[in-house]
C-alpha cells in the first residue's frame, strides 16, 4: 500500500496543496527538531525540521493511500479465494480406514499439555510471535517518529540548496515501504538456505540459531539515528534474514507429533495443529494492543486531523517506541532460544521414537528416548469404548485430582470428587466473576471517555483482553466440572472409571509397562509398513 500510495499520488497540478514556508530573519543551518507541536490547525502546522508551513488541507495524498489499501486488499481477497478453491479441488485428505472418534475438546486439550517436548515449545512460541508482532506493530512508528526522514538538511528547502531531496525521499511512506519489501524479500530469499543449513549444522541447531540470529539483529536497531533511514532499511533486512527460518519449528512440531503417536498410540495431528495455528492469534492481540494502548500513556502526540505529517513527538515517546521495537523483541528471541536448548528431543531420537512408534503398533515394548524408560502402550489404548466412557474423562483432571478419584475407588467414597467439584466451581466462579468486572470496566470507560483520554485509554485495552480470557477460561473449566459432576452422580460411568483409574494414573507417572507379550508380528498399515525382526524394525515410508 505504501508504494501504490507514492504512484497514484497526485501530481501538484491536478489539486495537491500548496504551502508557503514561513521564513525567519535569523537561520543557522542545520536547525534542530527538538520541538513539539503544540496541537493542530487547518492552517498551519511544524514540520519535521521545525520548519512552521501553512497549507491547506491535502486530501489528495489520504484518497490515494485508501485506494492503494483497497487494491492491495482485492489483490489478496483474489489471490487468497483462488488458492483455496485450487487446494480444495486438487488436495484430497488421507482417508481412515478405522473411523475412530476423537476426544472431546478439553481432554484433547489437557492431553496435549501433558506432551513434555510440547510445552517447551509453548512458551518459545508466545516469545516469538510477541517478537514477530511487535517488531511489525512499531515499525511504522520507529520509522516516522524516530528515524525521521525528513529530519535531514537536504530535506530542509532553506539549507539543502544543491543537495535537496525528493518529497517522497523525504517522507515515511517510500522508506516504509522500501523497509517492508527489504523485510519481507530477505524472508523469502534466505528459506533455501536455512534449508541448506538443515543438511550441514543439522535441523536442531538450524532450529536454535535463528533465534539466536534474530535476537542479533533485533538488537541491532540500537544504531539506528534519527535521519538514518538507509541504515533501517539495510537492518531491516538483515532482521528478514533469520525469519525465513520459522518454518523450521514446523518440523520440529512433526517430531513432537511423532512423540505424542509413541506415548498415546494415536496420531493426533489436529490437536498440535490447533495449537499452531490458533496461538499466533492469541498472542497477537495484547502483543499489538498493550503497546498501542501504553504509547498514549506516555504522551503521544497524535496527528493532525486533516492529514498533515505528523508531529515530532517527546523524547520519553521515542525511548518507548526504540523499547517495544527492538529492545523487547531481542530479550523475547533471546528467550525463546533459551528455552529451546531445553527441548528434550534430539535428532538422534527421531529416528528411536519412530521405531517405538512401530514396536507399539505390534504390542511391543520399547525404549523412551525422552524419560530414558521402557514403556509399552495401556492396555486401554485399542478400546474405543473404554477410550470414549472411562479414560477421555479421567483426561479432564492433573494427576493430584486423578489421585482424589483413586482414593474414592478404594474407599467407596465420594469426599475426592465432591472436593474436586468444590475447586472447580470457585474457580469457574471466580473466573466468571473476573470476567464480568472487566466487562463492566470496559463499558464504563465508554461514557467516562477514557478511550480518548492519552493517561487512561490503556485500561479499556487491558480490560477486554483480560476479560475475553476470564470468560474462555471459565468455559473451559465448567466443562471439567461437569466431567466431575457426572463422576459423581453417573454410577454407570463411575464404575468404568474404577476399572482403569489405576492403569490411567500408572501411565501419567510412567511407573508401569503395558502391552502385550514380546512376539515378532507383522504389521501392514494402510500407508505405512513395519517389518519387526529380532526387535528391530525396518520402517518403510513416514509413521
Amino acid at each position: 500500500p505504501a508504494i501504490l500510495t507514492i504512484a497514484l499520488k497526485s501530481a501538484p497540478a491536478v489539486g495537491e496543496a500548496t504551502a508557503t514556508l514561513v521564513q525567519t530573519p535569523d537561520l543557522v543551518c542545520p536547525r534542530n527538531v527538538d520541538h513539539i507541536a503544540k496541537g493542530c490547525s487547518d492552517e498551519s502546522h511544524l514540520n519535521g525540521t521545525g520548519n512552521v508551513i501553512v497549507e491547506e488541507a491535502n486530501s489528495d495524498e489520504n484518497d490515494a493511500r485508501r485506494l492503494a489499501m483497497a487494491l492491495v486488499a482485492m489483490f489478496f481477497a483474489v489471490f487468497y479465494f483462488g488458492a483455496m478453491m485450487g487446494a480444495v479441488a486438487k488436495l484430497r485428505e488421507k482417508t481412515r480406514s478405522d473411523k475412530k472418534p476423537n476426544p472431546p475438546i478439553v481432554p484433547a486439550i489437557m492431553a496435549t499439555l501433558r506432551n513434555k517436548p510440547f510445552m517447551y515449545i509453548l512458551p518459545a512460541w508466545v516469545l516469538d510471535m510477541t517478537a514477530i508482532t511487535m517488531l511489525g506493530t512499531m515499525l511504522p512508528f520507529f520509522t516516522e517518529y524516530v528515524v525521521m526522514p525528513n529530519s535531514v538538511p537536504e530535506c530542509d528547502p532553506l539549507c539543502c540548496q544543491d543537495s535537496c531531496r525528493s518529497e517522497a525521499m523525504c517522507g515515511t511512506t517510500l522508506w516504509l515501504a522500501i523497509g517492508l519489501v527489504a523485510l519481507m524479500g530477505a524472508n523469502v530469499l534466505s528459506m533455501p538456505f536455512w534449508l541448506a543449513a538443515t543438511r550441514y549444522f543439522g535441523k536442531r541447531k538450524s532450529w536454535l540459531g535463528f533465534n539466536l540470529l534474530t535476537a542479533v539483529t533485533d538488537s541491532l536497531f540500537v544504531f539506528v539515528g534519527q535521519g538514518d533511514p538507509k541504515r533501517t532499511v539495510f537492518l531491516a533486512f538483515l532482521n528478514g534474514l533469520p525469519s525465513g527460518g520459522q518454518f523450521l519449528t514446523e518440523s520440529i512440531v512433526a517430531d513432537v507429533i511423532d512423540y505424542d503417536e509413541f506415548i498415546t498410540g494415536l496420531r493426533s495431528e489436529g490437536r498440535f495443529t490447533i495449537f499452531q495455528t490458533f496461538l499466533p492469534k492469541i498472542v497477537s492481540v495484547p502483543a499489538q494492543t498493550i503497546p498501542l494502548a501504553l504509547l498514549s500513556a506516555f504522551g503521544f502526540v497524535p496527528p493532525c486531523a486533516d492529514g498533515s505529517p505528523f508531529h515530532p513527538q517527546p523524547e520519553r515517546v521515542k525511548r518507548f517506541i526504540q523499547i517495544v521495537f527492538f529492545i523487547i523483541p531481542s530479550f523475547c528471541a533471546f528467550g525463546s532460544f533459551m528455552i529451546k536448548r531445553k527441548f528434550p528431543i534430539t535428532e538422534d531420537m527421531v529416528d528411536e521414537i519412530r521405531l517405538g512408534c512401530a514396536k507399539h503398533a505390534n504390542g511391543l515394548s520399547a525404549y523412551d528416548p525422552v524419560s530414558k524408560t521402557t514403556r509399552s502402550l495401556p492396555w486401554y489404548a485399542k478400546d474405543l469404548d473404554i477410550l470414549s466412557t472411562a479414560v477421555w474423562k479421567l483426561d479432564n483432571f492433573f494427576v493430584s485430582q486423578l489421585d482424589l478419584i483413586q482414593n474414592d475407588a478404594k474407599t467407596a467414597s465420594q469426599n475426592g470428587r465432591t472436593r474436586i467439584i468444590s475447586s472447580l466451581q470457585k474457580t469457574v466462579y471466580g473466573l466468571a466473576g473476573s470476567g464480568v468486572v472487566f466487562l463492566v470496566l470496559t463499558l464504563i470507560s465508554l461514557p467516562l471517555g477514557w478511550i480518548s483520554d492519552p493517561m487512561t485509554s490503556w485500561i479499556p485495552s487491558f480490560a477486554v483482553i483480560l476479560c475475553g480470557m476470564s470468560f474462555a477460561s471459565a468455559i473451559f473449566n465448567n466443562m471439567r466440572l461437569s466431567t466431575a459432576k457426572e463422576l459423581l452422580h453417573n454410577d454407570a460411568t463411575w464404575q468404568k472409571v474404577t476399572t482403569v483409574i489405576d492403569d490411567v494414573l500408572h501411565d501419567r507417572r510412567g511407573t508401569t509397562q503395558f502391552g502385550a507379550p514380546e512376539g515378532n508380528p507383522l504389521y501392514l498399515g494402510s500407508s505405512t509398513q513395519y517389518i519387526l525382526e529380532d526387535g528391530t524394525a525396518i520402517v518403510h515410508g513416514t509413521i
